[in-house]
């Protein structure tokens, strides 16, 4: 049985939901719809736990911008956000049981090969195996992403973000480093990461300390410090853009999105109503999507 057939199953979604279908002029595929689906029971498990324990948790990004302006997902996205203040963070760290299978909570801690800087959920059952990193022996089952959010001082410059963005760096050189045919870029960072002798595991707990330093002081200034994809002047965010959640509907379903999501989207997206242009309008084009199969079923060496 696949996934999106158990989800019907368990009458989490109809057949109906899984049709081909047409948003805002974009073709949407049963395939995509699949990956949607099993984001979605990995988001209201997420909501459960959360809610269960007194935890919040925010929509961020691309999620946050889908639910404001398409009350689902961008029809061209295919992942999805959230984050958590530090102290909800590391509580929901330690409740990774309350994920039934094949929902399985990913980080350093419960899958060792795994040196990313935040947390996943995955979904064991499917696969989304980036392509670069396809040879490293953990999880790769379609994701959802745990952001924690630490403290920023108000006029702090990006000097402590840009030693996290190279240490994350780092630790993306070391799991790249399982690829036997790693060629330009990829390949002289190995080499210079052999030279220095780093150790993944003291990398990640300097990003801890460094994301951490100023969480002892009031909370002004918040952003996912740990996530470097993003120059840090695009998520600076007011922490009372965070002091209440607001319901907002993805497909359906009412998930919790920070009070300030105007000004937050603003701040990352500009004008966040307005389309991209068309040839921006594209996900994860380096990953291997299957929400049919497990990514145990793929051998690394037969992906390009």
């Amino acid at each position: 049985m696949t996934e999106a057939e158990r989800l019907i199953q368990d009458g989490l979604f109809s057949d109906d939901y899984f049709k081909e279908e047409t948003r805002n002029d974009f073709k949407i595929s049963s395939k995509t719809k699949k990956i949607w689906a099993i984001e979605l029971e990995m988001l209201l498990t997420l909501d459960k736990v959360c809610r269960k324990h007194h935890l919040k948790y925010f929509l961020l990004f691309g999620t946050l911008l889908g639910a404001v302006r398409h009350h689902g997902f961008i029809p061209w996205d295919d992942d999805v956000d959230v984050g958590m203040f530090r102290d909800d963070y590391e509580k929901l760290l330690l409740l990774k049981d309350e994920f039934p299978a094949p929902i399985f909570l990913q980080n350093h801690k419960t899958d060792p090969e795994c040196f990313m800087s935040y947390s996943r959920l995955r979904n064991s059952n499917t696969t989304a195996i980036s392509k670069k990193l396809r040879f490293q022996k953990m999880n790769h089952g379609i994701f959802l992403d745990i952001f924690p959010l630490d403290n920023l001082l108000q006029n702090e410059s990006s000097e402590r973000y840009e030693k996290i963005n190279a240490l994350n760096i780092d630790n993306g050189t070391f799991m790249k480093m399982s690829n036997p045919n790693l060629s330009g870029r990829d390949l002289l960072l190995s080499k210079d990461y052999k030279r220095q002798n780093k150790d993944p595991e003291k990398t990640l707990e300097e990003i801890h300390l460094l994301a951490t330093l100023q969480n002892a002081k009031p909370m002004e200034y918040i952003s996912n410090l740990v996530c470097t994809l993003s120059p840090l002047r695009t998520k600076r965010w007011n922490a009372e853009w965070f002091s209440k959640t607001i319901p907002f509907e993805i497909d359906g379903f009412k998930f919790s999105a920070p009070v300030g999501y105007k000004e937050i989207l603003t701040m990352n997206y500009g004008d966040y109503m307005k389309f991209p242009p068309l040839e921006e309008r594209q996900a994860h084009p380096h990953y291997l999507f299957d929400p049919d199969k497990s990514y145990l079923d793929f051998q690394p060496q037969d992906i390009e």
